[in-house]
């Protein structure tokens, strides 16, 4: 069953993010990027994939702080670093295997993306995070996370081609 749990929230996730990546502003991006961060946060603790979950949850509190604290202005150098540190802190103790690199690597792009705090460089930053996720969602059995990935990889280039025309 909790399989099936599994996939269901990784579908779930899907729809959050796709329509993230179709916001004209940082705000909006952040507050649907962290709906679907919770998701994401729960599917990685019912598969037991312990540094990928802790990476969404890392990211809904930095998210919240972007958008709440900063509403779209760039953040501060060191909340980046802080993030960071706080982080490769929690990995340490999350650590499961040689894959375990993979949500440390995209949480780092996830953090520049939204400390760059512009929305063409978001979309792009997104492309490389799908790749990094999709790869780790398949290695750690979460199918439906991996197919959310790809879906997001599509409207991510839906939206640069978007942005490009406007």
């Amino acid at each position: 069953m909790t399989f099936w749990i599994v996939q269901a929230l990784g579908i779930l996730s899907l729809l959050f993010y796709a329509i993230s990546l179709q916001q004209k502003s940082q705000t909006k991006l952040l507050a649907y990027s962290i709906a679907g961060d919770a998701v994401f946060a729960a599917q990685y603790c019912f598969s037991d994939t312990k540094t990928g979950a802790i990476a969404f949850i890392i990211s809904i509190a930095f998210c919240l702080v972007a958008a709440l604290l900063y509403n779209g202005k760039k953040l501060p150098l060191p909340i980046l670093f802080i993030f960071e540190a706080i982080m490769l802190g929690a990995s340490v103790y999350t650590w499961q295997d040689y894959w375990s690199i993979v949500p440390i690597l995209m949480s780092t792009v996830h953090y520049v993306r939204v400390w760059y705090g512009n929305v063409d460089f978001s979309r792009y930053a997104a492309l490389v995070l799908t790749v990094g996720w999709t790869v780790y969602s398949i290695v750690t059995g979460n199918y439906g996370g991996a197919v959310t990935q790809g879906v997001i990889f599509v409207a991510a280039v839906v939206g640069i081609v978007r942005g490009k025309k406007a």
